[in-house]
């Protein structure tokens, strides 16, 4: 049985029959790899065909009842997020659709992993879509979401585990991972013990992007509450939830809401790291991203959390330069050049967009929202941005969209293709008046500035 929290970086193209309660007629097709589709339409359909890589029911049966017809792509069968062949498979699908179906007008969505092969069907010069909805899209590309992981286990295992046997990548076994992984984690709650530790947990939860709130019960931390922010960074690294495990391990008196912490993937964020690099490297025959020459005193400089850091560290009596120096010093792990060069031919995007692209994201996102400044200045260097814009919503947790927030942005991007222009549609103040006046529930659209993405090898920040 495939590992939880591999299934969901794998399995995020979902299966299953759409909502049928307002589907008029359905149709369907399988690519000659196994990949799969599906298309259901209302009595009165407006001629809008909504695809999703990764649907959900609430918002195809929301979409069904106000006339939209609602698609579904299912990856073709295997192990690991291969997104250059999903999107493939997803231009092969929608060339089928358009000599079955014959919508007037496609937008695509998806999240996640599905999110990144969303992008490269929008950077397509095809015409086979005319808008896209991105959501916690992985849109900085397989090299630089791989290397944002080794850097921020690195820095674990650097700062938390000296002298202690430690590895995070070439894994040989489930056991091996899962063996690595709670060394891991039990160095995180040591550390939490004390000021020092809880300095470097600040520096460590950094470079792996965990986000600086966790407990969506109570507001996001000041921007000079420090502690806070540590804490939320710490909890992120070990909070487990796992299927039929109540007992979560977090601090700070956090309100475990129903059905877990929204924050952590399933068997905890530690496991994410790990197990998606055991399949990434199953795929690309070898460990795929490196840091030989990394110098971590200058990524330092961009973090978004640098001030968290630097307050901490001198609470803490900590030499903050040295703590550096010495990561720069042990940066020497190399990666196997077949296996990077598959990464970089499968997993990459180039930023040039072809169709209106509304991006989402929540604020508190282990997939951060650094991804999405990288991604903008992808944009810009291509020439593209008055195809992109980019959007928030005050929610923790990865691909956390409320069913109004979905729609709204999809009816942001369809009245961009028929305008011919996004005017004021995309502010946090006119995607919540759209997302609050559906009908559909709670919106959170905010306004927000994301920080640099700093374990991108080639473009610096």
């Amino acid at each position: 049985m495939k590992h939880p929290t591999a299934a969901l970086l794998t399995a995020a193209l979902i299966s299953g029959s759409l909502s049928v309660g307002a589907s008029a007629a359905h149709y369907e097709g399988t690519l000659d790899d196994g990949a799969k589709w599906a298309v259901d339409t209302p009595t009165d359909w407006n001629g809008v065909l909504v695809t999703f890589g990764n649907p959900r029911e609430d918002v195809d049966r929301a979409l069904l009842d106000r006339g939209y017809g609602v698609g579904k792509m299912v990856a073709s069968p295997g192990i690991g997020l291969r997104p250059r062949q999903w999107a493939n498979d997803q231009l092969t699908a929608l060339r089928q659709i358009h000599g079955r179906v014959s919508p007037k007008t496609i937008i695509t969505v998806g999240y996640s992993g599905p999110g990144l092969v969303n992008t490269m069907v929008s950077e397509d010069s095809s015409g086979l879509s005319q808008g896209a909805v991105i959501g916690c899209a992985l849109n900085v590309g397989l090299p630089n979401l791989f290397r944002a992981h080794l850097d921020g286990a690195y820095a674990l295992t650097k700062l938390l585990m000296p002298g202690e046997p430690a590895r995070f990548f070439n894994f040989k076994s489930r056991v091996d991972i899962d063996t690595q992984v709670a060394q891991m984690r039990a160095a995180v709650m040591r550390a939490q013990q004390t000021p020092e530790g809880r300095a470097r947990i600040a520096l460590v939860g950094s470079f792996a992007m965990m986000p600086t709130w966790f407990d969506p019960s109570t507001p996001p931390p000041n921007a000079d509450d420090y502690d806070a922010q540590e804490l939320a960074q710490f909890n992120h690294l070990t909070a487990l939830n796992v299927m039929g495990l109540d007992g979560m391990t977090v601090a700070g008196g956090a309100t475990r809401p129903e059905g877990g912490w929204p924050g952590v993937v399933l068997g905890g964020n530690l496991s994410f790291i790990t197990y998606s690099r055991y399949d990434m490297e199953r795929l690309a025959g070898g460990n795929v991203t490196s840091n030989a020459g990394v110098d971590y005193a200058d990524l330092f400089q961009n973090l978004p959390t640098r001030a968290e850091i630097e307050a901490l560290y001198e609470k803490a009596g900590l030499d903050l330069s040295a703590d550096l120096t010495r990561m720069t010093d042990g940066a020497n792990i190399e990666a196997d050049p077949e296996a990077a060069a598959w990464l970089e031919t499968h997993g990459t995007v180039s930023g040039r967009l072809h169709v209106p692209t509304l991006s989402i994201r929540t604020i508190s996102d282990i997939a951060g929202p650094q991804y999405d400044t990288w991604y903008a200045d992808r944009v810009g260097e291509a020439g593209a941005s008055r195809m992109l814009r980019q959007s928030w919503v005050q929610h923790v947790g990865h691909c956390r969209f409320t069913p109004a927030e979905v729609i709204a942005s999809i009816l942001t991007v369809q009245a961009r293709i028929e305008k011919g222009d996004w005017g004021e549609s995309t502010t946090p103040e006119a995607l919540q008046a759209l997302a609050t006046s559906l009908d559909l529930g709670e919106a959170a659209f905010v306004p927000f500035t994301p920080g640099k993405f700093v374990s991108d090898r080639e473009h610096r920040p």
